[in-house]
């Protein structure tokens, strides 16, 4: 059975509506040194992620679909890691893939620290290799002491992530994953499990 706790919501069923990935290494492979979004990398670049590039691919079909098919709340689903004020309640998509090069980890972080009042999850899939482990902690890398390890999961499948729980990628190897910003207003985590445990997260 797919996991869906308080971390993690898997998702497999999405499998075949997101590109396959041959086609997202395709994108890579043609469109990754014209479609990096310099104000997408330079925000990352300030935090302490460790050896990580992130690349917009906004304009997948496939992609835009399936963020389509989330539930909304009151409307007001947005899917944008920079969000205006003036685009609070426009649903939008916005995509990335994002590089990590081999023989780094990332640091216990937040998957999603934007604006006061705006809850967020974010949509994982895997490129390469075909799984990764996710590990949540009691806090960020700069807190002390150091952050504690609370629970960790093997991905196989696309997997919606709890992001205001801090969160790290132990591995070292290099790792190639499409990332997608579901942020919502006035919900939380709760509120999305609920959903898809009634079968009513997603419109298939």
């Amino acid at each position: 059975m797919p996991v869906a706790n308080e971390y993690i919501i898997e998702l497999p069923q999405l499998t075949d509506l997101l590109p396959t990935k041959d086609e997202l290494l395709t994108i890579i492979n043609t469109k990754i040194s014209d479609n990096t979004d310099p104000e997408i990398k330079a925000g990352f670049n300030t935090l302490p992620w460790d050896a990580a590039s992130w690349y917009s691919i906004n304009d997948n079909v496939k992609i835009n679909d399936t963020i389509s098919k989330f539930i909304a709340s009151d409307d007001s689903i947005t899917s944008s890691y920079f969000l205006q004020p003036e685009q609070e309640t426009v649903l939008e998509g916005k995509s990335w893939i994002t590089v990590k090069e081999n023989g780094s980890m990332i640091k216990p972080h937040l998957a999603y620290d934007g604006p006061a009042g705006r809850e967020g999850a974010v949509l994982m899939y895997s490129i390469s290799p075909e799984s990764f482990d996710i590990t949540f902690t009691d806090q960020v890398a700069e807190s002390l002491p150091p952050a504690q390890d609370i629970f960790t999961h093997t991905c196989s499948y696309p997997v919606l992530v709890n992001s205001k729980i801090p969160l790290c990628y132990q591995e070292t190897h290099a790792w190639t994953n499409l990332y997608i910003g579901m942020y919502y207003d006035t919900v939380d985590w709760d509120w999305l499990l609920n959903h898809h445990t009634n079968g009513t997260l997603l419109t298939l």
